[in-house]
């Protein structure tokens, strides 16, 4: 386990993670998680660990930088979410690749907190049992070079669904899924607020836009 202090020594340490099981074991994100300070730790990724499955979602709570690349994703069988920012949380995930997740319920970020997001992409994640299958933000949100692909959610934000403060610049959005069953006007990008409905097209790439019928029920694809 690699743990030293900031270069620049401004506040927290510099982790590695060097293990890429899903437990407190030393070396694991897990334990990394549990010991990082309340300083704006950073946490990077080795380079041998490109690929960490965990049993379930990841509960961030403190001011974090999480750094790639890695892809994390819920191992087969495990329903839920794969992160988690609390309202206490500020965190920053950088080259961060959450894929795939196909999942009864859930949504792969859910955030109360402070989340940014740079050079992310959120893949294929599923949850089709009256939940979105990408983004659910309530807080405070930015993403910057993203792409959300290929998502799809039951009633509501199949790419991103968003009642907080949420920001893009240079993020791509594709062949997002929402499954309704009437047409209540749910969609792949629900924005609760005016603002950012307004300004969503001068912040992001929409891709591909279609709709079509699947096993009887209507989707409407971004």
């Amino acid at each position: 386990m690699n743990q030293w202090n900031r270069r620049d020594g401004v506040g927290g340490f510099v982790w590695e993670v060097t293990n890429p099981a899903d437990d407190k074991t030393v070396g694991t994100l897990r334990y990394v998680l549990e010991h990082a300070t309340e300083f704006g730790d950073m946490i990077v990724i080795g380079e041998d660990v490109y690929h960490i499955e965990l049993e379930s979602v990841l509960l961030l709570t403190k001011r974090l930088h999480i750094v790639g690349p890695c892809i994390l994703a819920r191992k087969d069988g495990a329903g839920g979410g794969i992160i988690s920012v609390t309202s206490s949380g500020d965190v920053t995930l950088s080259h961060i690749t959450l894929s795939p997740g196909d999942r009864d319920s859930g949504v792969a970020i859910s955030n109360d907190g402070r989340l940014a997001l740079t050079r992310c992409r959120l893949l294929g994640n599923r949850a089709m049992r009256g939940g979105e299958g990408s983004v659910r933000n309530h807080g405070t949100m930015a993403m910057e070079g993203c792409t959300i692909a290929w998502n799809a959610g039951d009633l509501s934000g199949g790419g991103i669904f968003n009642s907080g403060s949420l920001t893009f610049s240079g993020c791509v959005l594709q062949e997002n899924v929402v499954r309704i069953g009437d047409d209540s006007g749910a969609t792949p990008i629900m924005l609760s607020k005016s603002g950012d409905a307004d300004d969503f097209p001068s912040r992001a790439t929409l891709c591909s836009p279609r709709s079509e019928t699947r096993t009887r029920r209507k989707f409407r694809v971004i």
